[in-house]
């Protein structure tokens, strides 16, 4: 879970395709076009046209902020202040139209989804017979034995069996 997702490409590294092949074009925020030294800074720009190109596809995103390309050459120290000043407009901008808090309030609950099936896995775990029973309804599901709403419901009521004052 990232609020803001930065990409680095290497002038010359590739092409836009294999990135919107893996569904990672749309989630970037800012994409950089680093290692534009002074003999590749003129390819550094065209690559970056054609990326700013390729954002324009894509709909508007939930944060309503469009994506943003910029060049950067570590060697020369150069273009970092755009890259800080992206970053902070970014926060900037999604404060003031409530984007942050909304995503930081469903990365709450991700993460607390993730932690209540983390403990419910770890009571499993613990016990030995839980375990047993709840692979064995899974294994009929596998084999096409049991239905899975059947299978969930079994489940559902197997807690309950094993959720009472004794078995704490």
């Amino acid at each position: 879970m990232v609020d803001f997702l930065i990409m680095i490409q290497i002038v010359g590294a590739g092409d836009s395709l294999q990135m919107i092949k893996r569904g990672v074009f749309e989630k970037i925020n800012l994409l950089l076009i680093n290692k534009a030294e002074q003999e590749r800074l003129q390819l550094a720009k065209i690559e970056a046209e054609k990326f700013r190109h390729n954002f324009e596809l894509f709909t508007e995103r939930e944060s309503g902020l469009k994506a943003k390309v910029l060049i950067c050459s570590s060697i020369e120290k150069t273009g970092f202040e755009k890259i800080w000043a992206s970053t902070n407009e970014f926060i900037l901008k999604s404060k003031e139209s409530n984007y942050f808090s909304r995503r930081r309030k469903n990365q709450n609950m991700k993460w607390f989804e993730k932690l209540m099936n983390h403990e419910i896995y770890e009571i499993i775990e613990s016990r030995g017979e839980l375990k047993k029973e709840i692979e064995r309804i899974k294994e009929g599901v596998k084999e096409g034995k049991t239905n899975p709403l059947i299978a969930s419901q079994e489940i559902q009521m197997l807690f309950k069996s094993f959720l009472t004052p004794k078995n704490l």
